[in-house]
């Protein structure tokens, strides 16, 4: 019962630090498409 409850516990705190990444990664990507929509403005 207590190492089924641990594995548990490790995998919510993956998830918690993968959606960690993953808002991380939108923010770059946001970021990212505004620079690349000026460049083509500019164009």
């Amino acid at each position: 019962m207590k190492h089924k409850k641990k594995i548990h516990h490790s995998v919510v705190d993956f998830f918690d630090s993968l959606s960690i990444v993953v808002g991380d990664l939108s923010l770059r990507l946001g970021m990212f498409g505004e620079e690349t929509q000026v460049v083509s403005y500019e164009e």
